[in-house]
């Protein structure tokens, strides 16, 4: 199959989604690079490592103690491959200023170690790694943001010991963290755990879906890293990922989720996507429709000023469906081949024109490139 695929699909969806008429911008994605990384890489994170004004990325090696930093070149590809030894397998990275130096760093959550291990950056290089959290901390979730708004980046994620509860660990001036905090959720194991401000008010929310029970939830902040109890909606799907975009251009954030029908990996029903609304004192489904959806990335994409889904699919593939700024889309259509697309950020790599992205591939142990293009 080419490397270079078109998204421009404009067709009427059953229920609520309809395409519109007007014109959408019509982009396609080539593969520009791709890298082996490693066994079964499982989660990635950009940001400029380096400070030489190109993102870099990191990524976390699932069926290895390593965590693979690969220097980008902007829209000439990807240079060297740094191997960080860690203590145990990864299961995330996060990438972050996290002691307010203004450099970029690395915390890793490795899934058989009770800490985060975090590699402060010195002069654009990362290393050596010391123990992140003065408490014990098994994140099967991860993600970093200013939670608090000090000026440092933070880390929230999922606690394997603290069940029914987020954890949101504070950046510290005497580095790197402080004290665990629990965000009650009242709910099952998590999956993915984010951080936006979801309703517009300038503090930052957390979301996050859970595995076993079908949930999605979100804890509304009522200032600088202060959150009430999570509201949860349950969708009844299988939940396995997670993204959240503005899909109508009215500054609030709505989220998209997938999985499948039945609780039961090895007995699947039909894959769904569900988007749902955050509202004030419930989470609001708005429509769900049968997609083969495993995991998502969010974005301008197509540069109309609209938010559009990347969507993984169970089969490995990644899709885009572009909004059409009235919170429908078009119909999924293929822009990358892959054999498990474990995790995709979305980031202007190349410093012109559309958004691009980078996956991972959990099978083939490989990272690759996709650089945007306006047709």
């Amino acid at each position: 199959m080419s490397n270079r695929l078109h998204a421009a699909a404009f067709i009427a969806l059953p229920g609520i989604w309809a395409c519109n008429s007007g014109a959408r911008p019509t982009i396609e994605f080539s593969k520009l690079s791709e890298v082996v990384i490693g066994p079964n890489p499982r989660s990635i994170s950009v940001a400029d490592i380096d400070e030489d004004g190109c993102l870099d990325f990191a990524v976390a090696v699932g069926s290895a103690p390593i965590a693979a930093v690969v220097a980008g070149r902007c829209g000439d590809g990807l240079g060297p491959i740094t191997e960080l030894d860690l203590v145990a397998w990864p299961d995330r990275v996060a990438l972050g200023d996290f002691d307010g130096d203004g450099a970029v760093d690395l915390v890793v959550a490795p899934g058989d170690f009770d800490n985060l291990e975090w590699f402060r950056n010195e002069a654009g290089l990362l290393g050596p790694s010391s123990t992140a959290s003065p408490t014990a901390v098994n994140l099967n979730a991860m993600h970093s943001a200013d939670i608090d708004e000090d000026g440092r980046d933070d880390i929230v994620g999922y606690d394997l010991g603290v069940p029914g509860a987020w954890t949101w660990i504070q950046s510290m001036v005497e580095g790197p963290f402080g004290a665990s905090q629990r965000v009650e959720t009242d709910d099952g194991e998590f999956r993915e755990v984010a951080a936006a401000d979801v309703d517009g008010d300038g503090w930052l929310d957390l979301t996050g879906i859970t595995w076993s029970t079908g949930g999605v939830a979100v804890a509304r902040a009522s200032g600088p890293g202060v959150f009430g109890e999570a509201l949860i909606a349950n969708v009844d799907l299988l939940l396995t990922g997670h993204t959240l975009l503005d899909i109508d251009g009215d500054g609030d954030l709505e989220i998209a989720a997938g999985g499948t029908q039945g609780l039961d990996l090895m007995r699947q029903g039909p894959r769904t996507l569900v988007l749902l609304d955050p509202e004030d004192s419930s989470v609001h489904e708005l429509f769900r429709q049968e997609l083969d959806a495993w995991g998502f990335e969010s974005g301008d994409l197509d540069g109309d000023g609209f938010d559009d889904l990347l969507v993984a699919g169970w089969d490995g593939d990644v899709s885009l469906m572009q909004s059409l700024g009235d919170g429908t889309f078009t119909e999924a259509e293929q822009v990358a081949e892959a054999s498990l697309a474990a995790d995709i950020v979305v980031a202007q790599l190349d410093g012109r024109g559309p958004l691009d992205f980078a996956l991972v591939d959990n099978h083939r142990g490989t990272m690759s490139l996709y650089l945007g293009e306006y047709r």
